[in-house]
């Protein structure tokens, strides 16, 4: 058979032979092996004294071709079968193309070999290898010595160590190729480790040469860190960091610490994880732990500052509540104890929110009357997103500055109060919106400054949800917090917003009513279109001496001397119809849309 298929190589049907020619060749004792390319084809073949030994038959590829050749000399001579170390020819070694584009694939890494190899005696780690000379770690080891021998016709590595393995099967070749090779996708903790590495040999070769009396390009060109920071593709300031963290890490005696620091460095900024060192020491854990939410995650936009900040918040908290159970405990104390308790917590009350970057004027406390009138129409409160440390509002829930109701995981639930961030409105309102899209809140007042009537993103949401607005008359008297007082001494005797109104959100038309009949006295009430189709349908309006009425608006039409009609609602007039019928149809369309006016938005 390979008798045959080497003469095939050398006939043609026809009087014309095919062009051939050898473009590999490599003789090893009496063995020669060749790649000889027929037309557009490649046939690996192996020769010895007597003539051919083996023929592969058409291959595409020439340097497929290659490795063909080779895996038949090293099968036929059972190069690789014995297991342990060995020093071989490093052309008979195979680098499949799939190992080549996992492991390879990275010119940079190929270039940081060569570099390290092309010195006076190299030294190279052993090469893993099976049975028929395939490569199974280091293949871009492989490269590297192949680009150095191209450059010094073979010269410089004539033989490469290597560890022979036999694998029973491709699943324990593969298995094995996996794991030799996984620390190539190196954690930012390796790579700055390594980096450190390449800096401390950058520096010793500098001293050395400097005792040596040589004038070297490494000593002329740069500080190693540039060129250690060069090579790794980042800059200087941003490696000097990383070496900072990882020293603390590697000197850091608490091992779940440590662990936690190197997550961090991994999945975070290195300034995140740089920002730890300037935590105290027995709090950088709590930090750490306190930028993940529960599901294992970073939370998004907290830096270790406001991080630290909410930790040293919790810690106050829980030493209020201690002293409060303390106080609990105790009966008959004094009437100037009880003051003086009072005093203590709104001080504790004071640093925690400055610890947590409250703003002052998120302070204005809704007042009784108001609260009033809100559990008439919700019945009882479930959920305070804004709440104030005291927790002034009676509800089952309260999210406060230092436990904050943007959290993903604190969901508004049920029936909403919401006294509305006066420094954040928007955001406060896409919250609830996303709450209600969720299906969270069931029902909900919110207090909120008039801005989000002019505020095309509130206003949006706003009718998205089809809730009712109740515009306030006059302004409301809010009670200045603590720390709006102590920033502005005067507010007491100032209202926190000059316009105030209520939105009401539900898909209870009968509440919408409720609402209304509560908030009706004291502001002026608009609901969406949709509420007032939903008390009375138009279809159904009663025609009395050619007039009608659409909840509060005035229908009515009427002949003309030409003996067309006219159609009149809510101060609008539409003539030359028809008939009456027509002239009904479009005195109800100009009712609708009158009532869809009755809107603050125009």
């Amino acid at each position: 058979m390979y008798v045959q298929c080497a003469e095939e190589m050398t006939e043609k049907k026809g009087s014309s032979k095919p062009k051939q020619s050898e473009i590999w060749t490599k003789v090893i004792g009496d063995s020669i092996l060749k790649v000889t390319s027929y037309e557009d084809k490649f046939i690996p073949s192996l020769w010895d004294s007597q003539g051919i030994v083996w023929c592969g038959g058409y291959v595409s590829n020439s340097k497929k071709a290659r490795n063909m050749a080779v895996m038949s000399y090293n099968r036929n001579f059972r190069l690789f079968f014995e297991e342990g170390l060995a020093d071989v020819d490093p052309e008979l070694l195979i680098r499949l193309p799939f190992n080549e584009l996992i492991y390879i694939n990275n010119s940079g890494n190929v270039e940081r070999l060569i570099k390290d190899l092309d010195v006076e005696n190299p030294e190279i780690v052993p090469l893993l290898v099976d049975q028929w000379g395939i490569i199974i770690d280091g293949n871009s080891r492989h490269a590297a010595v192949e680009a150095l021998n191209a450059r010094s016709d073979g010269n410089k590595f004539p033989r490469v160590p290597v560890e022979i393995r036999t694998f029973s099967d491709n699943l324990e070749r593969l298995r094995q190729l996996k794991l030799r090779n996984s620390y190539r996708v190196k954690t930012k903790m390796q790579q700055y480790i390594e980096a450190q590495l390449m800096l401390q040999i950058e520096k010793q070769e500098v001293e050395r040469k400097k005792r040596r009396g040589e004038d070297t390009a490494i000593a002329r060109h740069g500080r190693s860190i540039d060129r250690v920071a060069a090579t790794v593709g980042t800059g200087r300031t941003t490696l000097q960091i990383g070496f900072n963290v990882v020293e603390a890490i590697q000197k850091e005696e608490n091992a779940d610490l440590a662990k936690k620091w190197s997550k961090l460095l991994e999945e975070g900024t290195n300034k995140m994880a740089y920002d730890i060192l300037s935590v105290p020491s027995e709090d950088r854990e709590s930090v750490i732990d306190q930028l993940y939410n529960p599901e294992g995650r970073l939370r998004k936009k907290v830096s270790v500052e406001r991080a630290y900040n909410e930790v040293k918040a919790e810690r106050l908290i829980d030493a209020e509540r201690e002293s409060s159970g303390n106080s609990n405990d105790t009966s008959g104390e004094a009437v100037d104890g009880e003051t003086n308790d009072s005093d203590n917590l709104r001080v504790q009350h004071l640093k925690i929110q400055r610890e947590l970057g409250d703003k002052p004027s998120d302070n204005w406390y809704t007042p009784q009357e108001i609260l009033d009138l809100v559990l008439e129409v919700l019945g009882e409160i479930d959920v305070d997103p804004f709440s104030d440390l005291s927790k002034r509002i009676p509800a089952h829930k309260h999210y406060t500055i230092a436990n904050s109701a943007f959290e993903p995981q604190n969901h508004w639930e049920g029936r909403v109060f919401a006294n509305i961030l006066y420094s954040d409105l928007g955001k406060c309102m896409q919250r609830a919106s996303k709450e209600i899209v969720e299906g969270y809140t069931k029902t909900a007042i919110y207090l909120c400054d008039s801005g989000v009537l002019f505020n095309k993103k509130t206003q949006n949401i706003i009718d998205q949800h089809e809730m009712s607005i109740c515009a306030w008359n006059g302004r409301i008297e809010f009670i200045p917090g603590d720390l709006l007082l102590t920033d502005n001494p005067n507010a007491g005797s100032t209202s926190s917003r000059i316009n105030s109104l209520f939105l009401f959100y539900t898909e209870d038309p009968a509440l919408h009513r409720h609402f209304s009949d509560i908030f009706s006295p004291y502001g002026k009430v608009y609901h969406d279109v949709s509420y007032y189709l939903f008390n009375q349908n138009p279809l159904d309006l009663m025609w009395e001496d050619n007039k009608s009425k659409l909840l509060d608006c005035d229908l009515s039409i009427e002949q003309a001397e030409d003996g067309l009609w006219i159609a009149r609602a809510g101060g609008d007039a539409m003539d030359s119809l028809v008939d009456a019928n027509e002239a009904q149809t479009f005195a109800i369309a100009l009712a609708v849309k009158s009532l869809s006016t009755h809107n603050p938005f125009k």
